[in-house]
């Protein structure tokens, strides 16, 4: 049976309310959209690893930053390669503008009126630690200025925004307190496109999939995390998203040696900027990681030494970071379990007003009152998130199972510890699995088929985007082999199914 047999045999009437023949121009355009965020984000990925290895191999980075400039070019040389043939068309521009302008509404004070993102206490650590790290290597405590002192006392915890923002300083020949401003515009960038892609990607449309970028960008919790001056927090979700996106091409597509390499240093830049928050993604994802990676490394033929040489280049990018990893990771978890910042950041989170306070709506700051038509909008999100939850049952148990497991970490640190800071980690770092639940329609996952089929969605090598939702978790339909190239680019070649 060929593929196209097989997409023609779904009822007309099981596609998605955005018909593909009525907007053909906007599926290519969104499909170009996607490889030019994949391919951004690897820059990014490069550049945060390149600048936190330097930082680890304690290393000055005025000294270094020409090494980490050059990897970020050989990286978009590469990626120039791959998009040279790609059509920019107005809408793909559009919706490419899309995630820029998105970044004004949580930074408009910032960029109109020259307001500082945040004056929480995190800012000036992350700042003042990036500041000594542009002048002085990791450790160095002698004959330094009193800002160097307590960014010299910080050399022992995390470092990936501190370094992220100690080449941007040094690149634009400013301080870190003015690099913050790049630093949240390219952060908030990789955040937008990596919701719209994973949406996409657990089944989403695409017009949907634009709508949780937004969301995941505008939302209250966003804002909330650049209020607090949580960089890396927001570093760590513009990562991530992509991790779990490229570990399913990885699974059907060509292993080759730059994919690979592409694969272990964006794995290596999440472990490196937010230890905690890889902990609590890890576990609420680990359901998804753990098909993904059986069905990638044990049903395709020696697949599985592919998946060994990517884990251990991850390896060899941590070792610089493994010690501080391990120590920032129990120093945060004895600091939960002790519960020191308890009530005192989101109180609303435990208290009757937590139901429109888990989304982030206001009610989650001290002191906020909260009426009865403040419930009606969380509670017709709440309804889509368990509809978005039950599709999933059937088409991919997996996030069902993931779903389960950040719904008993919110009662964890919500019901049991009653630890707001807690919870608001867990509800920010679970909207990569609660945004997409959202969203997700029902017969969308027909209509991505429907996609993978049609010419408008080929590119210039006469390939295909291909995602496929329909299959179930259980491998009970057949999937079609995934092309990667050397930017992971969501590409598929055609072949014959058997019958």
């Amino acid at each position: 049976m060929s593929v196209k047999g097989y997409i023609s045999s779904f009822s007309p009437t099981g596609r998605s309310r955005i018909s593909l023949a009525s907007s053909p121009s906007f599926s290519a355009s969104f499909v170009t959209s996607c490889r030019f965020w994949l391919a951004a984000n690897s820059i990014w990925a490069t550049l945060v690893v390149a600048a936190c290895v330097t930082v680890g191999m304690r290393l000055r980075m005025i000294d270094a930053w020409p090494f980490i400039a050059l990897l970020i070019f050989l990286s978009a040389g590469l990626v120039i390669r791959e998009l040279w043939q790609s059509k920019l068309r107005v809408k793909t521009v559009l919706i490419l503008a899309l995630g820029v302008v998105s970044t004004g509404f949580p930074l408009w004070s910032c960029l109109t009126r020259g307001a500082f993102i945040s004056v929480a206490g995190d800012t000036f650590l992350y700042t003042s630690f990036g500041q000594y790290l542009t002048d002085h290597h990791r450790g160095f405590e002698y004959g330094l200025s009193p800002l160097d002192q307590f960014g010299a006392l910080q050399s022992e915890t995390r470092f990936g925004s501190a370094s992220v923002l100690s080449f941007c300083a040094v690149l634009f020949h400013s301080t870190t307190a003015a690099a913050v401003r790049v630093f949240a515009i390219i952060v908030l960038v990789n955040i937008f496109s990596g919701f719209v892609l994973l949406s996409r990607r657990l089944g989403c449309n695409r017009l949907f999939s634009l709508a949780a970028g937004l969301l995941a960008v505008i939302g209250g919790w966003t804002s909330n995390a650049l209020h607090l001056g949580a960089l890396d927090n927001l570093l760590f979700l513009s990562l991530f998203p992509f991790l779990v996106l490229r570990l399913e091409l990885y699974r059907f597509g060509s292993k080759s040696w730059s994919t690979s390499l592409g694969l272990a240093i964006l794995a290596a830049g999440v472990v490196y900027v937010y230890p905690e928050g890889l902990a609590i993604a890890g576990f609420i994802f680990l359901p998804f990681f753990c098909h993904s990676l059986w069905f990638g490394m044990y049903r395709r033929a020696r697949a599985w030494r592919r998946y060994v040489i990517s884990a251990c280049l991850v390896l060899v990018l941590v070792y610089p970071y493994a010690r501080v990893f391990f120590t920032s990771l129990f120093a945060h978890l004895s600091e939960g379990m002790a519960k020191e910042l308890a009530g005192r950041v989101f109180p609303g989170l435990i208290s009757p007003r937590f139901l429109p306070a888990m989304f982030g709506f206001g009610q989650e700051h001290p002191e906020i009152m909260c009426s009865r038509h403040d419930l009606i909008f969380p509670v017709i999100m709440l309804a889509f998130i368990l509809l978005g939850s039950v599709i999933w049952i059937k088409r991919r148990k997996t996030l069902v199972l993931a779903s389960l497991i950040l719904l008993m970490m919110a009662i964890w640190q919500g019901a049991l510890l009653r630890y707001d800071y807690g919870l608001y980690k867990i509800l920010f770092i679970g909207s990569l699995i609660w945004i997409p639940a959202l969203f997700r329609e029902r017969d969308s996952g027909h209509q991505f088929c429907a996609e993978a089929d049609s010419a408008n969605c080929r590119n210039a090598r006469n390939d295909h985007l291909f995602w496929r939702n329909t299959c179930s978790d259980s491998g009970g339909a057949e999937e079609d082999t995934l092309q990667a190239s050397d930017t992971d680019e969501i590409v598929l070649r055609p072949r014959q199914l058997e019958a």
